[in-house]
């Protein structure tokens, strides 16, 4: 049996025939390139896909509101109520669910957009009563000064934030120090439709001059406040968030602090 690779044919002083198989010397250069690779790519997969995510948030958020100004066209130039309220001021439940913001202007919402966030998780959503169905979900919130408010008659538009991503019930450590309470006094469950104030006994119904911060904002990890050196945002790159003039941003959660001039908010969490 002639040696392997050795071809009898072969002109004297030729080389033998490599073998027809991958050597293990080959197989762990393979495999070392793989890894590089990998190690290469993974990451920036992974942001893309982050910055994808983000960008179908955005766009949910733009085409929401968008939705809110077909609404104002037929109501005034209003902007929808946060809430439906029963005779007593609390909100409106149906089936358990609060009849908000959402309700009533998910029928214009372009049909390729949603209410949701993909890097939200399934307890940062809120609930809300909808239309056809028992209700659906939304990681968005309405800021509770510009309930009803003409868009026309605000003060400074572009600098006005009409809605933010925001997170439910505490989820995530969430700031959420002042509950909803249902017209028994029962908190609700679903308050992430609204970013009210932390003021208390008033938080959420008006602001006055003990009112620090809005609250429900996206920020992971502000159980203690959004300055805690903990709190981060939902996005990398900030809080999602649209003015009344229909530009969009995004703000840190320090930024959820807001400015009192005697029992008025100015500035970004304005009420006038």
């Amino acid at each position: 049996m002639s040696a392997a690779g050795y071809d009898p044919d072969a002109p004297e002083g030729a080389r033998p025939a490599k073998s027809q198989y991958i050597s293990k010397k080959d197989i762990i250069v393979i495999a070392i390139v793989l890894v590089v690779l990998a190690s290469i790519m993974i990451p920036v997969y992974k942001r893309m896909k982050i910055d994808a995510q983000r960008k179908t948030c955005n766009e949910n958020l733009h085409q929401i509101y968008s939705a809110m100004q077909v609404y104002s066209q037929s109501h005034d130039d209003r902007l929808p109520p946060t809430h439906a309220m029963t005779n007593v001021g609390a909100p409106l439940l149906m089936k358990g669910v609060p009849v908000t913001w959402a309700t009533v202007i998910e029928g214009d919402l372009n049909a390729r957009a949603g209410f949701g966030c993909e890097l939200a998780t399934p307890d940062e959503h809120c609930r809300f009563s909808a239309r056809g169905v028992e209700y659906k979900s939304s990681a968005f919130g309405m800021y509770a000064g510009m309930s009803s408010k003409v868009i026309g008659r605000l003060e400074d538009e572009s600098g006005t934030i009409v809605l933010a991503e925001s997170s439910n019930y505490g989820a995530g450590g969430s700031y959420n120090p002042v509950p909803l309470i249902d017209a028994q006094g029962i908190e609700i469950v679903d308050d992430g439709f609204l970013i009210g104030w932390d003021n208390a006994p008033g938080g959420n119904r008006a602001p006055s001059f003990m009112t620090q911060n809005v609250t429900r904002l996206a920020a992971r990890y502000a159980t203690e406040g959004y300055n805690s050196a903990t709190a981060e945002p939902r996005h990398a790159k900030g809080i999602a968030v649209i003015y009344a003039s229909g530009q969009r941003g995004s703000i840190l959660p320090h930024n959820g602090k807001v400015e009192v001039v005697g029992d008025t908010l100015k500035g970004m969490w304005r009420t006038d």
